[in-house]
């Protein structure tokens, strides 16, 4: 029993590092360079660094939307807006903790920081429910529950 639960926490793991990885680290790269104009050395810098926090903040990000899905009683059967919602405050609370020493570790410029940390702050935001969305299929496809599942929610049912 103790093994079984143990693959089943490597595979959440796994799972929830992944997704932030494949769904974050590229797009805000591309607006790095697109708009930040950050040459190739920052923007190698900024990536990595992402990467290796995304280690971390794959479990955090999950443990954010299970916090906010629990505070919120948001499940499987609550309204698009409430998962927004949900969603967006877990996407806000991740981006705002975890941007900023990417942005530290790649040594922008203040100028750099200014088209780029609002951006990231708003994408990871906005596009918080996207990212839930992402998230929650790739954890059925490994078997493993949703966030917004009827069987694990606390609190106001919606």
């Amino acid at each position: 029993m103790k093994i079984k639960s143990a693959l089943k926490n490597v595979k959440s793991y796994a799972v929830n590092t992944s997704t932030r990885t494949l769904y974050y680290v590229p797009l805000i790269g591309l607006w790095e360079k697109v708009v930040g104009g950050f040459d190739n050395p920052k923007l190698l810098k900024s990536r990595l660094t992402a990467v290796a926090i995304n280690l971390f903040a794959g479990q955090i990000h999950d443990f954010s939307r299970k916090i906010t899905r629990n505070l919120t009683g948001t499940n499987d059967f609550s309204s698009e807006r409430r998962k927004f919602y949900s969603d967006t405050l877990a996407g806000a609370v991740v981006g705002v903790l975890t941007y900023g020493l990417c942005l530290a570790v790649a040594d922008v410029s203040p100028a750099e920081a200014k088209l780029t940390l609002p951006f990231a702050v708003a994408f990871t935001t906005s596009t918080g429910r996207f990212y839930g969305r992402f998230n929650d299929r790739w954890r059925e496809k490994f078997d493993l529950e949703p966030v917004y599942s009827n069987s694990n929610v606390w609190g106001p049912q919606a």
